[in-house]
């Protein structure tokens, strides 16, 4: 299961013209900036932001006194934007889990560091313009002047964090780059430029693979990374950044990277087929961290399987990059493991890790009481996709998601008390949460609008995408609903002809109409999207079959 896509970056030296032309970055802060700033500033009366056409010891930095700062001393609309950034996008963006260190360490930069400064201001800027909309469903003809002020600070960022990387004796230069490319992800994501956020994300894991800190845990050689230890009494900058980029490491692989270029392990870990899972957790963050190092562990064993499949694919012409990408992942299914009966050892090893992490879980749920639901239901849901996709790894035939319906239920009552809980904390304690780095609810409803062939559990999923007005990382609801609606259309439709017209008297949809992959992609024409779906013919010929729609949202 993939998810939007875009045209690829043109691959033009030294800058992509298509990254260039509107005022973003093309994989390096390394090129010019006069390039980047001028295309970005003389296009003013045209859209710049429309989304790419297709689918990344311890005390830290000290701050001297004559060095801050405040928001009152910038000029207005810098410091009424700041402030918007400190007060609703800082405060949220890493959800319902603790982001403290986070907020107080881009708070501490922003005040004696104009890259940081610049890049937050051009995140509250396209916050604040882009909250309670639907980035990609967005096709205005012009230009608002928010987003050409967040644009400016943007470029002014960038134009200043290359400054800092021509001194080679800056010390401080991984804090500040790792935070200012976090915020230049968070400013792609709000304009759903997704390509332009992987981008970044590229750049940051290259910063810290490369880092010179000697507190990080961390194999610069094998990308391993060793969470840090709670139990520690102080813990580095580098290593709480880390955390947050492993995340949207291996999350970046339901955008179209391949595989995480991290390997999360944690300090108890033994080297093994899969990391140990502990039999009881410490906390609600002592269970987030191990399900992130299984969760990882999951989506490196996909790509090792994607690599054999694509492999085995070679050069054969399937069409263009999406048909191609929906084979290579159908292909996940069917390639030969003769060789590497390892990998089918793993997939049984990290399913009992799972199983083990969920009762431990269980036990963790019921001993806090009274306690904020709504982590404990992110953490639920967000083990079940990971659960799913790796039951699911290996099957051509759709009806065993049939044995997941309950599942697909439970994730649908989850959802709802997700939704209500947020809407019933912000009630009294501020405005809507409207944008949040990471993925929450959004994945997993996906999943159950796609897999799950019980109209009105898979149409109750459908519904509460709708609902959720939260820009999850690089997850739309708004804009999912929109393709999971027209792929269960397609399913409906395709049991209805076969019935000879009586699927809406009945539930159940043959696995003959059944897709087992879809891509979903923006067409080239503004307001349509694009699915393409790929299912074993089991009934026929066996071997896959694809099939594609363009339509309107």
């Amino acid at each position: 299961m993939n998810r939007v896509r875009r045209i690829k970056c043109d691959e033009a030296r030294p800058s992509c013209y298509r990254c260039t032309s509107t005022g973003r970055i093309c994989d390096g802060y390394e090129q010019e900036s006069p390039a980047v700033r001028d295309a970005a500033m003389r296009r003013k009366g045209k859209r710049l932001l429309m989304p790419q056409q297709r689918v990344i010891d311890c005390p830290g930095i000290i701050i001297a006194p004559h060095q801050i700062r405040s928001s009152s001393s910038m000029p207005l609309i810098d410091g009424q934007t700041f402030n918007f950034f400190r007060e609703h996008t800082l405060h949220g963006i890493l959800g319902c889990f603790d982001s403290s260190h986070l907020e107080s360490l881009v708070l501490q930069l922003s005040h004696h560091e104009t890259s940081v400064r610049h890049a937050a201001v051009a995140v509250g800027a396209m916050h604040r313009s882009m909250r309670g909309k639907c980035p990609s469903l967005q096709i205005d003809s012009y230009i608002e002047p928010a987003n050409s002020f967040a644009v400016h600070e943007y470029v002014q960022s960038l134009n200043d964090l290359r400054k800092r990387l021509n001194d080679p004796k800056d010390s401080e230069f991984e804090h500040i780059a790792l935070v200012t490319c976090l915020l230049f992800i968070c400013f792609e994501m709000l304009q759903g430029n997704r390509p332009g956020a992987v981008a970044h994300l590229r750049m940051g894991l290259r910063i810290l693979l490369t880092s010179s800190s000697p507190s990080i845990y961390l194999e610069s050689d094998t990308g391993k990374v060793w969470l840090h230890d709670r139990s520690r009494s102080c813990i580095s900058d580098i290593e709480k950044l880390a955390d947050t980029y492993a995340r949207l490491d291996y999350e970046s692989t339901m955008f179209g990277e391949q595989s995480p270029v991290l390997t999360l392990v944690s300090p108890r870990d033994k080297i093994g087929p899969s990391p140990e899972t502990p039999t009881t957790f410490m906390d609600i963050a002592d269970a987030r961290k191990s399900l992130e190092i299984l969760s990882n562990a999951v989506y490196r064993l996909r790509g090792e399987l994607l690599h054999l499949a694509a492999r085995e694919m070679g050069n054969e012409a399937y069409g263009d990059w999406a048909v191609r990408y929906c084979v290579a992942y159908s292909s996940i299914r069917t390639v030969d493991l003769s060789e590497h009966m390892s990998l089918l050892q793993q997939q049984a090893c990290l399913s009992f890790s799972l199983e083990r992490w969920t009762s431990a879980f269980r036990v963790l749920s019921n001993g806090l009481g009274h306690h904020d639901a709504r982590p404990l239901i992110l953490l639920e849901m967000q083990r079940f996709y990971i659960y799913f996709l790796l039951c699911t790894l290996r099957d051509t035939h759709e009806e065993a998601c049939d044995l997941f319906n309950s599942n697909f239920q439970r994730m649908v009552d989850l959802g709802n008390q997700f939704v209500d809980a947020t809407s019933n904390k912000h009630a009294s304690s501020g405005p809507q949460l409207t944008f949040t780095l990471e993925s929450g609810i959004i994945p997993s409803l996906y999943l159950v609008a796609m897999k799950c062939r019980v109209s009105k559990i898979r149409h109750d999923a459908i519904t509460l995408l709708n609902r959720t007005q939260c820009q999850e990382g690089m997850w739309e609801g708004s804009l999912i609903a929109r393709f999971v609606a027209e792929a269960a259309k397609m399913e409906e439709e395709a049991a209805d002809a076969e019935g000879g017209g009586t699927y809406k008297c009945s539930l159940y949809i043959p696995k003959s109409a059944r897709f087992s992959d879809v891509v979903v992609a923006m067409s080239e024409t503004p307001g349509y999207g694009r699915l393409i779906c790929a299912r074993y013919a089991h009934e026929s010929t066996g071997g896959l079959e694809i099939s594609e729609k363009t339509f309107q949202f």
